[in-house]
């Protein structure tokens, strides 16, 4: 919803035809009383430098990841995962000018964002004018957690890979998609501080090595200025610790990885749909199913960590019963952190309200 009170639907339908330029992918406006303004389509070639030719268009919108939005500045941004024409998954961002409902061109033509394939996407507004943060989990180009700011009222975009996943080498030459498709980790969301930083929150092993195949994953946080995190240096992240070791789709490269704040250290328990939000005061309030691996689930749990990277509030159990929605990420309201979700056990849906 922007500040009018108009509200904004995405909407895709699959392409079961040839016509690789068709739109497959639509935005909706409706005023405030629910009335259809306009609706807009796009064929998933927005994000795309010029050299990428039709196939890489969305054929199936959706697919094999989810769809984020936010708007900034009189800008909407949709961050979505599809499947394409040749054959293979990514994302695609889609960029729409909301005084005339028109997709506008806001990455250069030489330029791209795209992350194949990208099984998880985020999109947040960074400050109100026209600025935006994007994640894709990566598992190949690039096999990373990848951040993309764009700016567009200063027509600027910068790349970086944030946080790698290890494979085993010679993987994409051996076309094993079931060795390539785990990448040890799980995205969870990113938040604008509104101070100039952004915090990240997802699970991942350690290691980036072969240790990797039989670590359990752990939360994380990296907070840091997104701006400067483009060098690939420390420089840029609040918070530290560091890791290396190898990446990229071969297995072959190898890299760094910087910021990184360990929450958990978990040994009989797994984490499931890692999510954050933030207080709007700096703080990242985070939230995360656990499961024993005997006995069975053991709840929603939650914990605060403020703008310096210090846990503020450790994790603590909310709720036996109550199970998240990783479709969406929680909202903070009124003092309180709220999400819409199963009870474990039987399929009702619940408003739940943890009072911060």
């Amino acid at each position: 919803m922007d500040t009018d009170g108009s509200y904004y639907v995405i909407t895709g339908e699959a392409n079961t035809g040839s016509n690789t330029s068709k739109e497959t992918i639509f935005v909706s406006r409706y005023d405030a009383n629910g009335n259809l303004i306009k609706t807009i389509g796009d064929n998933g070639s927005s994000s795309l430098a010029d050299y990428y030719d039709d196939s890489f268009n969305t054929k199936t919108p959706f697919e094999g990841g989810n769809c984020d939005a936010a708007i900034s500045g009189g800008y909407l941004a949709v961050n979505y995962g599809r499947h394409m024409y040749n054959g293979h998954q990514s994302n695609s961002v889609w960029i729409i000018d909301l005084s005339s409902m028109q997709t506008i061109d806001a990455i250069s033509q030489y330029d791209n964002i795209y992350n194949s394939h990208s099984f998880g996407q985020r999109a947040v507004d960074f400050g109100d004018n026209g600025s935006f943060l994007f994640v894709s989990e990566g598992d190949c180009y690039n096999r990373a957690f990848t951040l993309s700011h764009l700016d567009i009222e200063n027509n600027q975009h910068t790349d970086a890979d944030i946080f790698h996943f290890w494979v085993k080498k010679g993987t994409l030459d051996s076309y094993n998609m079931y060795i390539l498709n785990d990448n040890f980790a799980h995205i969870g969301d990113i938040n604008d501080l509104r101070n100039g930083t952004a915090s990240f929150v997802s699970t991942s092993v350690h290691s980036l090595s072969k240790a990797a195949a039989k670590e359990n994953e752990q939360l994380f946080i990296q907070i840091f200025d997104p701006q400067a995190v483009r060098t690939g240096t420390s420089s840029g992240y609040v918070t530290s610790s560091s890791r290396s070791g190898l990446s990229g789709p071969n297995g072959n490269e190898t890299v760094s990885d910087y910021g990184i704040k360990w929450l958990t250290n978990y040994s009989d328990t797994t984490i499931i749909h890692p999510q954050a939000v933030t207080d709007g005061n700096g703080n990242t309030i985070i939230l995360y199913e656990l499961y024993d691996k005997t006995k069975g689930y053991k709840g929603v749990y939650s914990m605060t960590v403020n703008e310096k990277g210090d846990v503020i509030k450790k994790a603590t159990r909310l709720a036996s019963n109550a199970m998240l929605n990783p479709c969406r990420a929680p909202i903070y309201a009124d003092g309180a952190v709220w999400w819409t979700g199963n009870r474990y056990g039987d399929s009702k849906h619940n408003v739940y309200v943890f009072k911060y």
